[in-house]
């Protein structure tokens, strides 16, 4: 068996082939092993191979030489391969030329995660766009299963990618998000920390969030993305977009707090008219 070409699964398995992301074999017998490659079954014989077509006898999971595993389940056990859950994010961040400071807080805030984003995709708002178009800019280069937002003067603690996927995965949601702590200044609404979300009765959910990026693009097509506006109001900007998303896939939110939003006196609110007119040098 060629590792870089591996048949398609055979047709007891679920799933598909997805390169480099690993199947998690099971059986009846309730073990469950990580594959990196794909695994074939033989319900010929007493054994079952993959990535270097090696035949394990005798039932034994068996490292190879590159530190993968081939498994022996036994003659006419069914096999179900399933694609793990996905932990690709992209951070998208929407930035200006007088944040230069703040951005790289925020950035390094997104490279300690404890789970890593696969990448960051940062646009600059040069022509006094707003906020809104900028977002919508760079939301459309991500090519990973999920994409996070931050913005550019906020920072993300440690564990908040490891525990909004944890979150996502343990709800089977398609979107989630935590909670703030304010620096500077005291939680604007506090009322809907963890408050989950009806789209029926929508109410403010910080932009921090993690959504899935196939729901994100269809919700983007249905209501234009994020929109303009003139007051900087989350009902303007973001929501008719987070209703959209909201309406496709499951939401779930939490208490815990897993980032930092920053209070000063060069907040924006995303309006290009604030940040024309802050002072040089205060980012």
């Amino acid at each position: 068996m060629n590792p870089a070409t591996p048949p398609p699964p055979p047709s007891g398995c679920t799933g598909t082939y997805t390169g480099a992301n690993p199947y998690t074999l099971a059986h009846p017998g309730g073990a469950r092993e990580l594959c990196p490659y794909h695994f074939a079954q033989d319900t010929g014989a007493a054994r079952g191979d993959y990535l270097a077509g090696r035949m394990v006898p005798g039932g034994a999971v068996v490292p190879d030489g590159a530190g993968h595993h081939q498994v022996d389940i036994g003659a006419g056990e069914p096999a179900v391969a399933v694609v793990p859950f996905p932990r690709d994010v992209t951070v998208v961040i929407p930035t200006i030329a007088p944040r230069a400071r703040m951005l790289g807080r925020a950035i390094a805030s997104v490279t300690g995660q404890t789970v890593p984003a696969s990448a960051i995709a940062v646009a600059v708002d040069t022509e006094g766009d707003g906020a809104w178009t900028t977002r919508n800019r760079a939301a459309l280069t991500v090519a990973t299963t999920w994409t996070a937002f931050l913005d550019d003067d906020d920072e993300l603690l440690p564990q908040h990618l490891e525990y909004l996927l944890a979150l996502a995965e343990q709800h089977d949601a398609g979107i989630a998000w935590g909670w703030f702590q304010v620096v500077g200044g005291t939680d604007p609404f506090p009322m809907h920390r963890g408050r989950q979300f009806d789209p029926d009765t929508p109410h403010i959910v910080p932009i921090t969030y993690l959504i899935r990026t196939d729901v994100l693009f269809a919700a983007m097509l249905a209501t234009g993305g994020f929109l303009p506006d003139t007051a900087g109001r989350w009902e303007d900007q973001d929501m008719p977009l987070f209703v959209a998303a909201a309406r496709l896939t499951k939401t779930v939110a939490s208490d815990v707090i897993t980032w930092n939003w920053y209070h000063h006196r060069t907040n924006t609110s995303g309006l290009p008219a604030r940040w024309h007119t802050t002072p040089a040098g205060s980012a």
